[in-house]
């Protein structure tokens, strides 16, 4: 019986010191997320168009990355892509296909850098195939 005195006057202590110091707290933790998302803030979009062939290209250069994603934009060609900078080849361990009008897509994790940053190469099995890349 005792401790439950105890807690029940406990609890008109804690809102009285909350009423007191919350604003205090509600100042303290809008600069804290303002400071965060401030320096976490996204990198623009860059949209990257280009002509994938039938030998592997780079496509786009290396660099940090919140998002990419790569469009074959063809109706009928394959494309097959490396992140990692090494040449690309069609249906190949360490190559990422893409079907005819398809995309894909790697985000990092939460709201920071995480895709692949490495360079991006491309081949085609046919000649001219219209590829675009997005990056932030």
């Amino acid at each position: 019986m005792r401790g439950r005195g105890i807690a029940r006057n406990l609890v008109p202590t804690w809102r009285r010191e909350m009423k007191r110091h919350w604003p205090a707290a509600v100042v303290i933790a809008a600069v804290a997320v303002s400071a965060a998302a401030q320096a976490q803030q996204a990198p623009p979009y860059t949209v990257t168009a280009a002509t994938v062939g039938t030998s592997s290209a780079q496509v786009i250069g290396s660099g940090n990355r919140w998002r990419l994603a790569i469009v074959n934009q063809s109706a009928t060609a394959n494309v097959a892509c490396t992140i990692d900078g090494t040449a690309a080849a069609l249906n190949s361990a360490g190559s990422f296909n893409i079907p005819a009008n398809s995309t894909r897509v790697w985000v990092g994790p939460g709201s920071g850098f995480g895709a692949p940053g490495g360079a991006v190469n491309c081949i085609s099995d046919t000649p001219s195939t219209p590829v675009t890349v997005e990056i932030n």
